[in-house]
């Protein structure tokens, strides 16, 4: 199988490749490796760093879109859908509809924003704390004591 690295570049330039940082997929004697490299053209107006900024369609799409697969989804979302079927649902060669600019791409389109930072942050310390919760992984800053242990 093949899990995928992904570099998104100043949301103009995409590389996914499932190269690892070592001597097996450096070399190119070992490993089967494979690399993809996207440069659209399509520019559209972004922001970056509070400033207007031109992206790439793909890029500036796929940045927000891998962005918000990290935040919570909310079940009612997922358990009461009456989305009907788009063009996202649809196989290639069938294109995807514009849908960039949602209210959710708004919120993490600039990367270097504070307000994005803090959403991350945020959503982090949620995940750990459900994590911490459910799984109970030592070593913790929790356990101080064996008896806590």
């Amino acid at each position: 199988y093949i899990h995928l690295k992904v570099m998104i570049i100043g949301d103009r330039c995409v590389i996914m490749s499932s190269v690892n940082l070592n001597g097996r997929s450096q070399k190119g004697d070992g490993n089967s490796e494979i690399v993809l490299i996207v440069k659209d053209g399509d520019m559209v107006c972004s922001v970056m760093d509070g400033h207007p900024y031109m992206a790439t369609h793909f890029a500036i799409t796929l940045h927000c879109k891998l962005l918000w697969g990290h935040y919570p989804i909310k079940p009612q979302n997922i358990l009461h859908s009456t989305e009907k079927v788009t063009s996202f649902i649809r196989s290639a060669p069938e294109p995807n509809d514009n849908k960039i600019w949602t209210q959710e791409d708004s919120a993490v389109a600039d990367p270097l924003a504070d307000s994005t930072l803090e959403l991350w942050n945020h959503t982090a310390r949620i995940n750990c704390e459900i994590f911490k919760e459910f799984f109970h992984p030592v070593p913790t800053n929790l356990v101080c004591s064996w008896s806590a242990y």
